[in-house]
């Protein structure tokens, strides 16, 4: 997929919405997403992943990412993500600061991101992966037609319920070093038809 159709820099807009690329002065905006994503994670103190992931923002060719930004106020709300631009079906992906969820904002920013996409490319379907436990996400994908293809994660899942049932609650997240809530998440894998 030609990237051309980014004028200025600009992918979508309406009355309450820009979606556009990063500028190379932006990082600290990309950052707040970042924050928010990989909270208690260690891949915050990796700071040459930190570095790498900013510059692939701004220069790789296999994704578009792309900052929201609330037309009123300016202000940044979070970023979305179409991975694979190349694939018969890429990845896409959204991730709204916390104080923006639950409003409605990321079904009206989905709307406005996948009928520009549908004007500009011949992408039939998407990719779309939701944690089991994002049931926010899951319901506002399904008000877009999403269809499940398949599931990422879940046999390991099933394996420390197993490994639980064994040993015990105590002494499993004493040898995993994690709760048991924590291995029970896993990956769905939808569909979505452009069509």
């Amino acid at each position: 997929m030609e990237q051309s159709f980014l004028d200025e820099g600009i992918f979508a807009e309406n009355d309450n919405f820009i979606l556009s690329k990063y500028k190379d002065s932006e990082q600290e905006l990309f950052y707040k997403a970042w924050n928010e994503t990989f909270e208690n994670s260690p891949v915050l103190t990796d700071i040459n992943f930190k570095e790498k992931s900013w510059e692939d923002v701004l220069t790789g060719k296999s994704k578009l990412q792309l900052k929201i930004i609330d037309t009123i106020s300016q202000e940044y709300i979070g970023e979305v993500v179409l991975l694979n631009i190349d694939s018969e079906m890429p990845e896409f992906g959204i991730q709204l600061l916390r104080k923006y969820q639950g409003k409605g904002i990321g079904t009206m920013i989905t709307k406005l991101f996948l009928d520009k996409l549908k004007s500009v490319t011949q992408v039939k379907e998407i990719l779309i992966r939701i944690r089991s436990n994002n049931e926010i996400s899951k319901k506002m994908f399904e008000k877009f037609g999403i269809v499940k293809i398949g599931e990422e994660g879940k046999k390991c899942a099933e394996l420390m319920a197993s490994l639980l049932d064994d040993i015990g609650k105590d002494k499993f997240e004493n040898i995993v070093g994690k709760s048991f809530a924590s291995t029970q998440v896993y990956t769905i894998c939808y569909k979505l038809p452009l069509e």
